[in-house]
């Protein structure tokens, strides 16, 4: 741009001396100046086209080869493109395998793999085969695992989090030395052919699959009360208190990505659908927390030192609290349709009766400050707002409603950490990475991520956790279980689909020495007792045959 702007500013100054009338210069003086400014313009041209070659060829050359653009394909959608040499390479790189927790494979490129999981069917495991990847459990992983193919927006998942260990590289300019030593004698290249490693999640695939078919039929038994249809949104993740190790993490509805073209992808209409199967429900689907968001509260009240006796009178007039200089007035709160006064009730009954009133004067008792804190940075809830936010809604967040919102995944480690003896851990899918020999090159090891509540606190909640299920709200659902369970139902009031409320149910078991920690939510389910805790049980019956 600056050599043309120079050759367009001298061709204007010489069109301008040309009308004017001046003494003639000497003709050798006039020789020579065109030379000196010839020389200089090409001078400066040759000087930046060499500049920028040498740039290009020498310093940049690997990004600029290996570097993705953005350009619309046939049907108008932009995807990301890149060098077709280096793509053929990395065709060519056997990618790395997904398994779970006991070695069963959940995404395969091996054509062995496939023709064994589909018992020998040559036809179909070609036909997968050629598609470069194959989702042995279908749609029941499909959210976690996710999906390869770029043509519907791949990798995605675990696909995604884990490929450049699964393929082999990490950039596509690390290609480069393959394919500059491609052509060389093998007495100078002798470079070892990539292979892609395998990963080792910690999902337990039966179980995974179990979760899945449960929550279809539990949320496709209710009905829409505006059409009728089937409902189908629901969620649920199941973890191991002691690890963080997720064990499940299922979302309905769901896609089989085996069978999922770019024309099928389309007609589904990701960014349109209205049952948003393409959303990670387990793991990213937020929602009002309802009643189950209480253990969390009680948590927070007990660690402060906050255990006061409410007067419950099933309705609340003028509720007042401030945060800095606002006051903020309820002017009328009622308690959960068809409960009846609960009298003066104290935390423990509170929680075993879900009392709203209760937990509206102990989030106000603890303040916008405290409570925010304690499930912002204890529990890390990413969702919560902003303390100013959050102090208007106190009242209502303090059970679950307001602007309180949670994943599944965030409650499952609630009630994780309550297992834990108040021991908070990260929340792991992957176990380790192995080489096509089986070599480990890197493990997951668990991570405490904090303590949000301590050990004495942990178990007075779990015994008041533990008396919901043999004589509160879920009192009942889990009768004939081999194991007691300790839970929190929640019922979270939505302007949502049919303005039936979301159905909660979090919680652990064995109480005596918790194995597996959960959290379900079915979207428009109504009360927690009536869809997810029953749920809950089909799914935990599987495990304690």
């Amino acid at each position: 741009l600056v050599a043309d702007f120079f050759l367009l500013g001298l061709l204007r100054g010489i069109s301008a001396s040309a009308g004017t009338e001046r003494a003639p210069s000497p003709p050798m003086f006039v020789r020579a100046s065109q030379r000196v400014i010839l020389s200089m313009a090409f001078g400066f041209l040759g000087l930046l086209g060499v500049g920028r070659l040498f740039w290009l060829q020498a310093i940049d050359a690997d990004r600029a080869a290996g570097r993705q653009i953005s350009t619309p394909d046939a049907d108008g959608e932009y995807r990301a493109k890149v060098n077709p040499r280096l793509l053929s390479l990395e065709r060519a790189i056997a990618r790395g395998t997904i398994y779970d927790r006991a070695g069963r494979v959940l995404a395969t490129s091996r054509l062995d793999q496939i023709s064994k999981d589909t018992k020998d069917d040559l036809e179909s495991a070609r036909q997968y085969y050629r598609k470069a990847r194959y989702y042995p459990r279908g749609a029941a992983t499909a959210h976690l695992v996710g999906y390869l193919d770029p043509s519907i927006g791949g990798p995605t998942g675990i696909e995604r989090e884990f490929n450049h260990p699964l393929r082999g590289f990490d950039d596509y300019s690390d290609l480069l030395a393959d394919y500059r030593s491609k052509d060389l004698p093998f007495f100078i290249s002798r470079r070892t052919p990539r292979r892609g490693e395998d990963v080792f999640l910690t999902i337990d695939g039966d179980l995974q699959e179990t979760t899945y078919r449960v929550l279809r039929e539990s949320a496709g038994s209710l009905r829409d009360k505006r059409n009728g249809k089937r409902k189908e949104r629901a969620a649920m993740v199941v973890l191991e208190p002691a690890t963080g190790e997720v064990l499940a993490a299922v979302s309905t509805p769901s896609f089989d990505p085996n069978t999922m073209t770019p024309k099928r992808f389309k007609e589904l209409k990701p960014n349109e659908d209205k049952s948003s199967r393409f959303v990670d429900r387990a793991r990213f689907g937020l929602y009002p927390p309802g009643s189950s968001i209480k253990v969390a509260v009680a948590a927070a009240a007990l660690e402060e030192g906050a255990e006061p006796v409410v007067s419950c009178a099933h309705v609340a007039y003028n509720l007042r609290w401030t945060y800095g200089k606002n006051v903020y007035v309820r002017k009328e709160l009622k308690d959960d349709k068809g409960d009846p006064p609960h009298g003066r009730i104290k935390m423990e009954r509170a929680v075993v009766v879900s009392c709203n009133l209760y937990f509206a004067n102990l989030g106000i008792l603890l303040g916008a400050d405290r409570l925010h804190r304690q499930l912002a940075d204890q529990f890390d809830m990413r969702a919560i707002k902003t303390t100013p936010v959050f102090a208007a809604d106190l009242a209502q967040n303090a059970f679950g409603q307001g602007t309180m919102l949670a994943t599944p995944l965030e409650m499952a480690r609630i009630a994780g950490s309550i297992a834990n003896n108040g021991r908070m851990m990260k929340p792991q899918f992957a176990r380790e990475l192995k080489t096509s020999n089986g070599e480990v090159v890197k493990q997951y090891p668990p991570i405490l991520q904090g303590r949000p509540v301590g050990e004495l606190n942990a178990k007075r909640l779990t015994e008041m956790m533990h008396r919901v299920v043999l004589a509160g709200t879920a009192r009942g659902v889990f009768s004939g279980l081999p194991v007691q369970v300790a839970g929190k139902t929640g019922t979270a009031q939505t302007e949502q689909g049919d303005r039936e409320p979301h159905s909660w149910f979090i919680g652990f078991t064995p109480v005596s020495k918790p194995e597996y920690a959960f959290a379900c939510v079915i979207e428009n389910g109504g009360y927690g007792k009536q869809g997810a805790a029953p749920a809950v049980n089909r799914v935990l019956r599987t495990l304690f045959k």
